[in-house]
């Protein structure tokens, strides 16, 4: 058994439309998460980080708290409440 990781970055959807690109959020297209999964997976990787997720990995071994904290800050907004 195999277990293979892919961690997308902000991909461009309508769940998306009403977050401004900036401040530290580059948007990726769905075709483009796409042909760099697959490009990922028939290279062998078991984790796949496509776009600006390849950083974010990196920052949070140096800094999980502080990560982990933005993620959720910069996320909550689009987490429905109450449903």
């Amino acid at each position: 058994m195999e277990v293979i990781e892919i961690m997308p970055p902000w991909v461009k959807t309508e769940m998306t439309a009403e977050v401004p690109e900036g401040n530290g959020i580059n948007m990726i297209s769905a075709d483009e998460l796409i042909k760099q999964s697959f490009s990922a997976l028939k290279s062998g990787a078991v984790e796949i980080r496509p776009g600006q997720s390849k950083q974010l990995a990196f920052l949070r071994r140096l800094a999980p708290e502080f990560i982990n904290a933005q993620l959720w800050k910069m996320s909550k907004k689009l987490v429905p409440v109450g449903v």
